[in-house]
């Protein structure tokens, strides 16, 4: 994916967690996002059923149906509504905690994602 795109994903879903009727989204509490290289985005956010500070990485290798996303905006709104904004359930469990006390989930690798 390209810088452009990688941030046109991002923007729609920031853009989309206020307005989503889906799911809890409109709930949420973005509290920092950014793009990383043109492989991913991160969001640092606030979950009104979780104690304490959330992120999540999602690359754009593949979207939630497990082809290669080709639409930014319906990629970040589905991150919107189908990550960020649902319950946590059995992901709870797999929560890695960085050194500012960050829970992070989704696409990580070995080091946790940094601003």
């Amino acid at each position: 994916m390209t810088p452009e795109w990688a941030q046109a994903a991002l923007d729609a879903c920031l853009e989309h967690l206020p307005v989503s009727r889906v799911t809890e989204s409109q709930s949420v509490q973005v509290l920092d996002a950014w793009v990383e290289d043109s492989v991913a985005f991160c969001v640092v956010y606030r979950y009104p059923y979780f104690d304490g500070v959330l992120g999540i990485r999602r690359t754009f290798d593949t979207d939630m149906y497990g082809e290669v996303p080709s639409d930014p905006v319906a990629f970040g709104c589905d991150v919107a509504d189908f990550d960020i904004g649902e319950p946590l359930g059995s992901v709870a469990e797999h929560l890695r905690v960085d050194g500012a006390g960050v829970h992070w989930w989704g696409d990580l690798g070995p080091q946790l994602p940094s601003r």
